[in-house]
């Protein structure tokens, strides 16, 4: 069964079939805040599909593997059945990803957003990074605890060049607007990186990344938020992460407003 964003929470067509639409992690929530049955056993049916078609493995974009991956440990934390732990291992596993997205010569966790240009997409990569953590915490798999080291490097390096003007911010889609969809993602990131390495620019880049967040306006000037629609980005336990560091010293950072939306003229065709 697959579990959708949508109207109806259980179809089977179109979009819905996409592996980053498969949310059944937040019926095993549910389950645990109401004990309702009905939860766990259609959360288990989505994950059962998940496992058995392999959604989403092996492919090149990273949120095509992060919901799967979610969901999967969320069956494993509520049920214990090691079936799907063995099958969240799969979409962690560094030999296959090295096979397919992690570029060698830069050190770096690659989505080839473009067939053409291969780069950093901070929030998409951010959110496969957050549910390797989530694994490296149940499992404590060290190698799971260095990918998302690796990912933070990554999207530091290369999402947020030139650092001093650009702290916090990332490019994602070159040529498209500084919205505030993946801001937060960001964050979440780079506290977790903070927390696995007690590296500060990591924790100042995050708050960065939240401070442009709030000050994020779509086109006529009004404050842009995270749209509920688009995945829920702007995750709940970032707060936690928030005030479980809010007494740890970093270097300030002088941001005023959103990074610019970037003009087409600035591309060579």
């Amino acid at each position: 069964m697959t579990v959708a964003l949508g109207t109806d929470h259980s179809v089977h067509n179109d979009l819905a079939r996409w592996p980053a639409f498969q949310i059944g992690e937040s019926l095993v929530l549910h389950y645990w805040m109401t004990g309702d049955p009905d939860s766990l056993e259609a959360a288990a049916a989505n994950a059962d599909y998940i496992a058995r078609s392999q959604a989403g493995l092996g492919s090149v974009e990273a949120r095509s593997q992060a919901r799967p991956l979610l969901t999967l440990l969320r069956m494993w934390q509520a049920t214990g059945d090691e079936k799907y732990r063995e099958a969240a291992a799969r979409y962690v596993a560094l030999e296959s990803q090295a096979e397919r997205v992690i570029d060698w010569r830069r050190g770096a966790y690659i989505q080839p957003t473009y067939e053409n240009w291969r780069c950093i997409s901070a929030g998409l990569d951010s959110m496969y990074a957050a549910n390797i953590y989530e694994y490296y915490r149940l499992t404590g798999d060290v190698d799971a605890a260095q990918m998302v080291v690796a990912i933070a490097d990554s999207v530091y390096a290369e999402s947020m060049l030139p650092q001093a003007e650009a702290i916090g911010s990332f490019p994602f889609y070159p040529r498209y607007s500084r919205g505030s969809w993946y801001y937060t993602q960001m964050a979440l990131l780079f506290h977790m990186a903070y927390d696995l390495t007690g590296d500060l620019r990591f924790l100042r880049a995050g708050r960065a990344a939240f401070a442009r967040y709030l000050l994020c306006m779509d086109g006529s000037g009004n404050p842009s938020y995270q749209p509920f629609h688009n995945f829920g980005w702007l995750d709940p336990e970032f707060a936690g992460w928030q005030r479980r560091f809010a007494r740890v010293h970093t270097e300030p950072f002088d941001i005023t407003s959103q990074t610019p939306v970037p003009d087409p003229a600035d591309y060579e065709p």
